[in-house]
């Protein structure tokens, strides 16, 4: 199966529908949240609907900054990030397996664009990293803003830790 990894803000949906879960598209999924009470409401989530889904308890959750992703379960062949960023980050990049699939809001606060990375390891083994918007240039998204561990937006000045 896919290993899977989700490094998001705001996980614990409080809505009252179910909503699609990666765990549905394979057994190993990851993710990461930033802001301890979400985390722990999202584990609540988790738990009361894996009586009903018992794919849920295939999702291994932590409370860390998704910044730097989870190394020690990398590689990832999917990697999820549902927050906007001005960048990407370069942990990521290095945990994306090859072959492996990135989607990411980049861009400013005022609009980001989607954008699909695809890790490809060419045969003298160099790594090439294809940039696809995928909208194609119709349509900025805003996504809440990728928060680091001291609470500012992860930005160019956040990353020298």
């Amino acid at each position: 199966m896919i290993p899977i990894l989700s490094a998001s803000i705001g996980n614990a949906d409080r809505s009252k529908s179910r909503r699609v879960c990666p765990a549905e598209l394979s057994n190993h999924v990851y993710t990461i949240e930033i802001v301890k009470e979400l985390a722990r409401q999202t584990d609540a989530i988790f738990k009361k609907w894996s009586g009903d889904y018992p794919e849920y308890n295939n999702i291994r959750r932590k409370n860390a900054d998704g910044y730097y992703g989870w190394a020690e379960y990398a590689p990832f062949d999917r990697i999820i990030v549902t927050c906007g960023i001005d960048h990407i980050p370069p942990e990521l990049l290095k945990q994306l397996a090859p072959g492996g699939i990135m989607v990411i809001p980049v861009g400013p606060p005022s609009g980001q664009t989607l954008l699909k990375i695809t890790k490809e390891q060419m045969p003298d083994g160099m790594v090439k990293f294809k940039r696809e918007d995928i909208y194609h240039g119709l349509l900025k998204v805003i996504f809440v803003p990728f928060t680091s561990a001291n609470g500012k937006y992860s930005n160019s000045t956040d990353k020298a830790k």
